[in-house]
């Protein structure tokens, strides 16, 4: 027999063949175009990475210093820990790249679980096997966790996972089973924790089914070989030092906010056949209720898969030897479609929306929301769920269909899924193809100068606000960590609302003789004043494409060099900038109907709060505010009148999800008004949280102004 007929082979080489194409046979090397300014999380991942490269061996490897300031794990850096150390140990580190690496390898086994899986359900022949490798190369919700997680693509650990679950429910826990379970999930520990709750309830099911199967004898061996599993488990997270890093934080961690929408599996989105496009954050016709849903809740099955589960049930409806099959199944296996509907229903969570309309809200303990908070990406869970009712399908309309007529649905399915899934493909490929302009360029010069040092981010990576200066810090970073250097400040798992650490001390001095720091300003993009006016006193900086660079000994790094006079705005006008994210201590600016501040930044009280600005009286002036809204369930925005002088001169519409920049422009005041304006923002939408006597309107987080040119006077 030609091994090219084999379903695994053919499968497997058509998976390589298919990331050559999408994301390029170069992402496997450290020098690969998509790894020199890597996107999204991905530069986080690497700088994790490199991190890890620099600092030396010991019992822990992989808990290193020099990210962040303090001793951190790669686990929390999603650095493919497993793959890390095996790259690093055989010194090709600098060679091999483990993002690429994990990325090709999921593309050769995510087809070969898919088949191992529909093999474990009895079906042998050729063509269906084909045709489930090829599918599970083209489902949607796989090729979308290539936007920026590659560890997530670990698919493959779920599907064997789910076979081997299916072989032992069918035929008995054996030792090969276990021994499975085993290896499966102490690889999960080191490539992506989040694979380890769906693992676990296959598990699950596999013990029960064998107690059922036993009547109950088998109570040692289901406890035995679960205990092995938790060894197994807890041995790798200890070694990888899961218990060194950070933890949740922020109302982003809580159960909903990253969740499947109950019509996800059907709404198109990412339609080929409908030609929806990639709009940024989600494609278009994807619904996102709370903001989070954009990808972790994106679980459309496409048309090729979609059509076929249809095909099944009407085939299971119509046909009474289908359900007899099913019903005949359904002894052995039922543990297992009770773990994939608890996959199903925690997928959804404990708020549940249909399109953009909130159908259920389920009040948790607050013990229960942190418990769930830990895995806050829960819309992930349903990727069992979506495999275990295509291979379901499959097997219905293979034994069900004569050959012919189940082989012509089958290969029909197949070619829908194709077309249907090619936006998500295409995009990636764009992704991977097409390089970002790096915001600190790196040539020989540039390497000379900054190899070795340590690097100070101000701000760090969680005062951030703008998402132009998020990028450019994490692609700064990553240079710093691969030129060998530390870095002060990393963005790493579950912990976006870390307290700020605001500019200060030597930070804003010229750095002595001797001093290798290099400091990094970020300033939401503004060439002057703001934070920037802090530094002003420095002589030894110069601009990236985003942001300052500051340090001894880089006049040599081929950057353009800064003068005192760059820092500052117009001498002429007026320039503030007033973080308020000061914990406990409030600044003056807060004038009426504010909380104290909080690390995350400050709440308004009530409906009406007043911010005192200094302003120029004869000349506009621009106000921003970094600012999100207070919002029960669904999310609503906070429609915020801004009035000067008792006259409306702005309407905001701030938005719930994230902080964002709000701006407007108060006109001048005249020779009467002179000395701070007082700008009154009402909120007449300001609720009460449950358990909260507050009535909270908006959360802001920074505010800049700075005066205009008199042609800049709004028209009132």
């Amino acid at each position: 027999m030609d091994v090219l007929t084999r379903p695994m082979l053919l499968s497997a080489l058509a998976g390589a063949l298919l990331f050559g194409w999408t994301i390029g046979f170069d992402a496997l090397l450290a020098s690969g175009r998509a790894w020199v300014t890597p996107r999204f999380d991905m530069a986080a991942m690497m700088t994790g990475y490199y991190g890890f490269l620099n600092a030396p061996w010991s019992l822990r490897p992989t808990v290193v210093q020099g990210l962040g300031g303090q001793p951190l794990s790669i686990v929390f850096t999603d650095s493919v820990p497993w793959v890390s150390l095996l790259l690093k140990a055989l010194h090709l580190g600098r060679v091999l790249n483990p993002l690429g690496l994990i990325l090709f390898v999921s593309y050769i086994l995510q087809p070969l679980g898919a088949i191992s899986l529909l093999r474990a359900c009895g079906v042998k022949d050729r063509l269906p096997l084909v045709v489930m490798g090829l599918l599970a190369l083209a489902l949607p919700t796989w090729i979308a966790r290539q936007f920026g997680h590659p560890a997530l693509c670990a698919h493959w650990l779920l599907l064997f996972g789910a076979a081997t679950a299916v072989d032992a429910s069918a035929r008995g826990l054996r030792g090969r089973h276990v021994a499975a379970f085993c290896l499966l999930f102490g690889l999960a520990v080191g490539i992506h924790a989040y694979h380890l709750v769906p693992l676990s309830l296959l598990l699950a099911a596999a013990l029960v089914a064998e107690l059922v199967r036993s009547r109950g004898r088998a109570v040692g061996h289901v406890l035995a070989s679960g205990g092995l599993v938790v060894v197994v488990v807890a041995a790798s997270a200890a070694f990888l030092g899961y218990d060194v890093g950070d933890g949740v934080a922020g109302s982003e961690s809580k159960p909903g906010f990253y969740s499947m929408n109950l019509d996800a599996p059907w709404r198109p989105a990412g339609s080929g056949l409908l030609g929806q496009a990639w709009r940024g954050g989600a494609f278009t016709g994807a619904s996102d209720a709370t903001g989070g849903q954009g990808i972790e809740g994106y679980q459309y099955l496409g048309v090729g898969g979609l059509g076929l589960i249809l095909v099944a049930l009407a085939l299971a409806c119509a046909n009474a030897e289908a359900r007899r099959r099913i019903w005949s199944r359904a002894s052995s296996l039922w543990p297992l479609a009770v773990a994939a509907l608890v996959l199903a229903l925690w997928a959804v969570g404990p708020r549940a929306y249909l399109g953009d309309r909130l159908v259920y809200d389920l009040k948790l303990p607050e013990a229960a929301v942190k418990a769930l908070g830990v895995f806050r990406a829960h819309g992930r869970f349903f990727w069992i769920p979506a495999y275990l009712l295509l291979v379901g399908a499959i097997v219905i309309v293979w034994r069900t269909l004569p050959r012919k007529a189940a082989s012509g649905v089958l290969i029909a399915a197949l070619a829908l899924q194709v077309v249907d899934s090619a936006p998500a493909r295409a995009t990636i490929r764009g992704f991977f193809h097409i390089p970002l302009e790096p915001n600190l360029r790196v040539d020989a010069q540039t390497r000379h100068a900054l190899t070795g040092r340590p690097w100070v981010f101000a701000p760090d990576y969680f005062c951030l606000l703008n998402g132009e200066d998020i990028t450019a810090f994490s692609q700064t970073a990553h240079v710093a960590a691969r030129l060998g250097g530390a870095i002060s400040s990393i963005a790493t798992a579950h912990n976006a609302n870390k307290g700020c650490q605001q500019p200060r001390g030597a930070m804003l001095a010229t750095a002595p003789v001797g001093d290798r720091t290099v400091t990094v300003i970020f300033n939401d993009g503004e060439s002057r004043g703001g934070r920037l006016a802090l530094f002003s006193e420095r002589t030894d900086c110069y601009r990236m494409k985003r942001g300052i660079l500051c340090g001894r000994d880089l006049g040599g790094a081929g950057l353009a060099p800064m003068r005192r006079g760059d820092f500052l705005s117009d001498p002429d006008g007026v320039e503030g900038w007033i973080p308020t994210d000061t914990a406990g201590q409030k600044p003056p600016a807060l004038a009426e109907g504010w909380d104290t501040p909080e690390y995350t930044g400050v709440w308004s009280l009530g409906t009406r709060s007043v911010l005192r600005l200094a302003a120029a009286s004869d000349r506009p002036t621009q106000v921003t505010l970094q600012a999100l809204a207070y919002s029960e369930q669904p999310p609503r925005p906070q429609i915020v009148t801004v009035r000067v002088d008792g006259r409306a001169i702005a309407t905001l519409e701030i938005d719930p999800v994230g902080y964002r920049p709000y701006t407007f422009v108060v006109p001048p005041r005249g020779a009467a008004g002179t000395g701070p304006v007082d700008v009154v923002l009402e909120i007449p939408g300001a609720r009460k949280p449950v358990n909260d006597r507050r009535a909270l309107g908006v959360g802001l987080k920074e505010i800049r102004y700075r005066t205009l040119p008199p042609e800049a006077a709004p028209a009132l």
